[in-house]
């Protein structure tokens, strides 16, 4: 198998007085790929300021089903540690086809649910087809 590790990190000092708005984050994964399945895991954090500390968290799984056929998944979740309320996961499949060597056709869909309190909450799906042309 082949393994290959990732990371990157940044930091963005703050522009107002309160630094409110400086970021740092970090960013980690490991992705493990074997006889055309690849697995990746992800580890992500992003401290914004005084106002937010994420940390996020996923995993995703594509399979070369043959030459011209592709399945993914993946889910991802991130909660903030300063809002014990907040919190988004977002899962989803897919697949891309190769019509012809330049050309392919993708269909993914995916799910999500956020809460970031009482008053502010979301879910839904999403169904997407795309249509990728490379000269």
């Amino acid at each position: 198998p082949a393994v290959t590790v990732k990371y990157a990190a940044s930091s963005t000092g703050d522009t107002t007085s309160g630094a409110a708005d400086e970021i740092d984050a970090t960013s980690a994964a490991l992705v493990i790929g074997m006889s055309g399945a690849t697995l990746t895991v992800a580890q992500n954090t992003a401290d914004v300021g005084t106002t937010a500390e994420y940390e996020s968290s996923g995993m995703a799984f594509a399979y070369v089903v043959s030459d011209s056929l592709t399945v993914e998944a993946y889910s991802g979740e991130t909660e903030n540690n300063l809002d014990s309320d907040y919190k988004f996961k977002d899962t989803g499949y897919g697949i891309t086809y190769t019509v012809t060597p330049g050309m392919t056709l993708s269909v993914t869909h995916n799910s999500w649910d956020y809460v970031s309190n009482a008053a502010a909450s979301d879910d839904g799906t999403n169904t997407a087809f795309a249509v990728n042309v490379s000269f």
